[in-house]
Order: C-alpha cells, then sequence, then structure tokens
C-alpha cells in the first residue's frame, strides 16, 4: 500500500518567550490540506500562546468556497478564549476575498506587521499584556500561579479584578495538580476589557462542578470553587488538547486604572 504525499506542508515558527507562534503552510489547498491546517492550527492553540500567525504567502489557493473554509477555521479560533488569530502575506487575489479579515483587523501584508500588531502594548503598558508559566504539579504550584496573577494585575493595572483573578487561577491550578498529569501550564492575558485565564495539563478529563459548600473558603473547596467560577467569570470552559490533556480556561472583566473593590 503507498501513501500519497501530502498537497500542503505545514512549518511552525515558536517564539514562546514573546507569545507567539507562527504557522507557514506551503503548497496546494484543498480537502486534504484544510485538515493539516486545522489541525496545526490546534497543536499551536494547545500551547497557550498570546497570538498565532498563519502566513499566506506560499500557499495555492484556488476557488471561491476555499475563501469560506478560511473564514470557517479564523471563526473557530474565537472558541479559544485568550489567543488571537492572524493572517498575513496572502497573494492579491486571495486579498481580495479575505478583505473582511483586513477589516476586522486581523489580516496583514506580511508576517512582521502581524507579530508586531500581536505584540503591541496599548495605553502605554510597560510589557505586553501577555504571560506563560510553567510549574511542577504540586501543590506549590496553586501559590506560585496566585503570585502569577498578582504581579500581571498590577503591571496592566486591573486591580478591580485581581481578587476574582486569584480565585479562578487557584481553582483551576489545583484541580490541575490534583486531578491531572505531567506540568501545569498557566497563561494570563488581558485584552481590551478581558481578562483571560489559562490552565493545561495532561488529563483529557473537563472538570465536573458541584454545589459549592458555604461553610468552607473557596479556595480550599476545591471542585465546589468552580460554581463560583461561574459566578465570577464571563465565561469558562474545557478544551481537548492534542494528543492528550485539556486546557481550562475563564475570562473575566478588566478595566484600567479602576480602584480595587473595597473589602
Amino acid at each position: 500500500m503507498t501513501t500519497q504525499p501530502a498537497d500542503i506542508t505545514v512549518r511552525s515558527q515558536a517564539d514562546m518567550a514573546r507569545g507567539v507562534i507562527v504557522l507557514c503552510p506551503a503548497g496546494l489547498w484543498t480537502a486534504r490540506s484544510r485538515i493539516e491546517v486545522a489541525q496545526a492550527l490546534n497543536h499551536a492553540f494547545n500551547e497557550q500562546p498570546r497570538a498565532v500567525v498563519v502566513d499566506l504567502a506560499r500557499l495555492e489557493i484556488a476557488g471561491e468556497i476555499d475563501g469560506a473554509v478560511l473564514a470557517e477555521l479564523h471563526s473557530g479560533a474565537g472558541r479559544r478564549p485568550g489567543v488571537l488569530l492572524l493572517w498575513a502575506g496572502p497573494g492579491p487575489a486571495l486579498a481580495l476575498r479575505l478583505g473582511w479579515l483586513m477589516q476586522s483587523r486581523s489580516l496583514f501584508r506580511s508576517v512582521d506587521e502581524a507579530v508586531a500588531y500581536a505584540l503591541r502594548n496599548p495605553g502605554g503598558m510597560v510589557t505586553p499584556p501577555w504571560v506563560c508559566e510553567r510549574y511542577p504539579a504540586a501543590p506549590e504550584a496553586t501559590a506560585a500561579s496566585r503570585r502569577l496573577v498578582v504581579r500581571a494585575c498590577h503591571q496592566w493595572d486591573v486591580l478591580d479584578v485581581m481578587d476574582d483573578a486569584q480565585l479562578v487561577v487557584s481553582e483551576l491550578t489545583a484541580n490541575a495538580v490534583e486531578h491531572g498529569r505531567g506540568d501545569v501550564i498557566v497563561s494570563v492575558d488581558l485584552r481590551d476589557t478581558t481578562l483571560t485565564i489559562a490552565v493545561r495539563d495532561e488529563n483529557p478529563a473537563p472538570p465536573a462542578p458541584r454545589e459549592s459548600d458555604p461553610g468552607r473558603h473557596p479556595l480550599r473547596d476545591r471542585g465546589r470553587g468552580l460554581v463560583i467560577i461561574e459566578r465570577v467569570s464571563t465565561g469558562w470552559g474545557s478544551l481537548p488538547r492534542h494528543p492528550a490533556g485539556k486546557t481550562v480556561w475563564a475570562t473575566l472583566a478588566a478595566h484600567r486604572g479602576a480602584p480595587p473593590p473595597r473589602g
């Protein structure tokens, strides 16, 4: 039995120090190559970067349906909160079909322009509003993840959300340590007025909320604390990782310069 050569190859360039992954598909766009690109996007999203940039310069596309397929891939990125998906370097014909991406500030003439946009520091921030750390699956990871959130909220001047963000990251990290496998990876991202916290572990089983016990402190009420997360966050969910594991995320409303809530 012979194996047909792939219609497309997808090369990945990761700069996790800055939180950017660039995907470089090359070849003819077909039904099979669409699957290859989708899988490469999933792999990239699973690393919890700040942004994924797809370089379209070496992609050969024919037919109107392909523009619609790229639109489907782009809209699917909305199910990955905290990860910005950008496209760059399309040829003239493809750029015309992807004008809607240009209007949404998701399509750029070059990879360099896309990366610069992803790393922009809005409002004069000292550092780009994204951090990511890896911790051993030990109880100390929970306290370390809280310190990461506190530093980020101070650096980004979103003190109004700091208490809720600590609660969220504590619950997600503690669950990953207790029920997951392998290291725990925690990322925090601020985009406009949304703070996203994501925690990755190697256990594919999604978290299961339980009713909260009002007699216990929420930071010690693991599992039941997910019910509290539902109340303080604007949304949360769990996404599978390839080949195994999951990423659990939560989003919170954040406002730069707002004072912290009074205790």
